[in-house]
């Protein structure tokens, strides 16, 4: 950026998003993250500390409402406590809550799911795919089902979550509104399961 030239919007971004991936690289001593939880995490902090230098909305609503719940401090140990392999349950670690009682905004984790889905059915990953889903049979089924069918819709997005009945067995679950990119809506359920969020239909 020359001092004589208008520091412009675009390169503002791409300042940040530089400085935003060094810092975290740094912070999680370079560690590669290779579970969907952990690559979402990454991603989500990133996308928060761009936010936060350039005043800008990036939709980072998981790292945010953590920010506010629990102080900005929380951020900071959620990315130096990254591991690879961990799943989304990590973070009571930093909350000491369960996630469904963690007052969390869970939108964009949701998006970051849903789309996983399709990446890794593209990718033939079946196992990896089936992990996303709670582990009772007949959602197991459906869910190998839709895995072999391949339709699955790109650059999903979670409008809105709500709090609906528990499960038969008294977990905790909430009804996502995702909408399409042509604008059409349906809804996924996502049932707490052993502290981690699984897709439920």
């Amino acid at each position: 950026a020359r001092t004589d030239m208008p520091f412009s919007p675009e390169l503002q971004v791409e300042v940040a998003r530089l400085m935003a991936e060094r810092l975290t690289s740094f912070q999680a001593r370079a560690q590669r993250m290779i579970s969907v939880d952990s690559q979402y995490t990454h991603q989500a902090a990133i996308n928060w500390l761009i936010g936060r230098f350039v005043q800008v909305d990036t939709q980072a609503y998981f790292i945010e409402s953590l920010a506010q719940n629990y102080g900005a401090p929380a951020v900071g140990q959620l990315i130096r406590h990254m591991a690879p392999m961990y799943d989304i349950s990590f973070v009571t670690t930093i909350t000491n809550q369960p996630l469904d009682q963690s007052q969390l905004d869970w939108r964009d984790f949701f998006t970051w799911r849903l789309n996983q889905e399709r990446i890794l059915s593209e990718r033939s990953l079946l196992a990896e795919y089936l992990m996303l889903y709670d582990p009772a049979e007949n959602i197991q089924q459906e869910a190998r089902l839709r895995f072999e069918r391949k339709n699955h819709i790109s650059d999903l997005v979670v409008l809105s979550i709500g709090l609906t009945s528990p499960s038969d067995q008294g977990q905790t679950q909430v009804l996502a509104t995702v909408v399409t990119p042509d604008e059409e809506t349906f809804q996924v359920l996502f049932r707490a399961v052993d502290n981690v969020w699984l897709r439920a239909n």
